[in-house]
């Protein structure tokens, strides 16, 4: 009896070590991903270069939305709310992000995991 309630304690033991050392390493990981898709997400903040941007990315009421140059209204608010965001993207988003394309406005709202 002692030697399967002893088996018992070594699997549980070896288990509960592989979960945290599982933490120990995929905590770190995803700190890194979201710090790569928030550097992405800043240099394209960063690139005003356009002269006149076919799309504004931008906060509307606590949520993120679709601004044509020069509207006073969004033509289209997205599910995404503000909150969600990392710092840096919300601070980005307030800001206002522009995009010379549609293709890269996708690739910007897949970034932030916006729906469209």
């Amino acid at each position: 009896m002692k030697a399967v309630s002893m088996h018992y304690a070594i699997v549980y033991l070896i288990t509960v070590s592989l979960m945290i050392s599982a933490v120990i390493v995929l905590v770190p990981a995803a700190h890194s991903i979201e710090m790569e898709k928030s550097a992405r997400i800043t240099q394209l903040a960063a690139v005003q270069q356009v002269t006149e941007p076919a799309f504004l990315l931008k906060a509307y009421e606590g949520h993120l939305a679709l601004w044509r140059e020069g509207a006073s209204h969004p033509y289209r608010i997205l599910h995404a709310e503000l909150w969600l965001l990392s710092d840096s993207d919300r601070q980005a988003v307030e800001e206002g992000i522009r995009t010379e394309s549609e293709e890269a406005l996708h690739r910007l709202l897949e970034d932030l995991g916006a729906e469209e």
